[in-house]
């Protein structure tokens, strides 16, 4: 149980990580701050590139967090 659920997580924060990383420079197809920051005035947000730069470190950096396990609670091996 526990290695499924160390799996799980380095999945979804690698997944995470890689949209963020879409989002600030463009890499694995991503448009990056340019196309994030067009993408944000279609929705009717304010035309600087401080919400894309956010919303993209935001993202990169839950990512990590999630991947290291950070604030989760310590896996049990069950018996």
């Amino acid at each position: 149980m526990s290695v499924g659920l160390f799996l799980l997580r380095i999945v979804v924060g690698s997944l995470l990580i890689g949209h963020g990383t879409q989002k600030l420079f463009g890499w694995f197809g991503g448009k990056g701050l340019e196309g994030t920051k067009r993408f944000f005035q279609a929705l009717g947000y304010p035309s600087h590139v401080l919400f894309p730069i956010l919303a993209g470190a935001r993202e990169a950096l839950g990512g990590f967090l999630i991947a290291v396990g950070f604030l989760t609670p310590p896996s049990r091996r069950l018996r």
